[in-house]
């Protein structure tokens, strides 16, 4: 199991909360966080310094409460 911090983000993109949990992966981090979606639209998910999902506040660039998983290359 490794740790997840849930990073809880506002309207301006910027963190107001978070949550620790512990998963065996990152798709359990990712249903974890999918869970509390309804109180927290906005989340980061991160395994030490590792992005592991996010889903974004609207932006003025059109992207209106879409998620994107952004990852590194290998």
């Amino acid at each position: 199991m490794s740790a997840y911090r849930l990073y809880f983000l506002n309207a301006t993109d910027k963190i107001h909360d978070y949550r620790t949990v512990e998963c065996d992966s990152d798709g359990d981090a990712i249903i974890a966080a999918e869970e509390l979606r309804a109180e927290h639209p906005w989340i980061e998910i991160w395994c030490g310094a590792r992005m592991v999902h996010r889903w974004r506040p609207p932006s003025s660039c059109g992207t209106h409460g879409t998620w994107r998983t952004l990852s590194r290359p290998a």
